[in-house]
């Protein structure tokens, strides 16, 4: 029995130390890099190490080199098997604010190990709230408002069905 504690304690040893000794930072600019094929730039950010993941800050973002807003807090944690990308809100840029009234004051983003091809979704704004997920094999989004009420300045792209209002794309 003594045995079995002192593998268990090595395992749960040597899987905090993969987590905190991480290249996290590198982990970042990975991702970063493959959001820039598909044409999503993240620029200007600030990066503060955390034993578990990253804190990120003042990030500027665009699309197809239009600036879409700004980020000016992000935490990003990890456990290996298990990731999230937590967020504050999100300020849309003067030009795109013109178009779009939205404030989107918080979302997460989650990946797990059991799930490897799914990312889920969760954010909350002046539309409500809404719950996803984006499908990386098939390359789908499917997003859910399900907060009660109208989606407002979302209602051209979004649809009704018999349970709310749906968004699906293709990427």
């Amino acid at each position: 029995m003594q045995m079995v504690k002192r593998i268990f304690l090595l395992i749960i040893a040597v899987w905090l130390m993969l987590i905190i000794l991480a290249p996290k930072e590198r982990i970042y600019y990975l991702l970063e890099h493959r959001l820039s094929q598909w044409g999503i730039v993240l620029s200007g950010e600030k990066l503060h190490w955390k034993p578990f993941g990253l804190k990120i800050t003042d990030a500027e973002l665009y699309a197809q080199g239009i600036r879409i807003g700004k980020l000016p807090e992000a935490d990003f944690w990890t456990l290996l098997f298990y990731s999230e990308l937590d967020t504050g809100p999100f300020l849309l840029s003067p030009d795109i604010q013109k178009i779009l009234d939205l404030k989107l004051s918080k979302a997460r983003l989650v990946h797990k190990l059991w799930h490897p091809e799914t990312v889920f979704i969760e954010a909350e704004g002046n539309f409500g709230h809404i719950s996803g997920r984006i499908d990386l094999q098939s390359r789908k989004i499917s997003l859910r408002l399900t907060a009660p009420g109208e989606p407002g300045v979302l209602k051209r792209y979004f649809r009704k069905d018999k349970k709310g209002w749906y968004y699906e794309r293709t990427f």
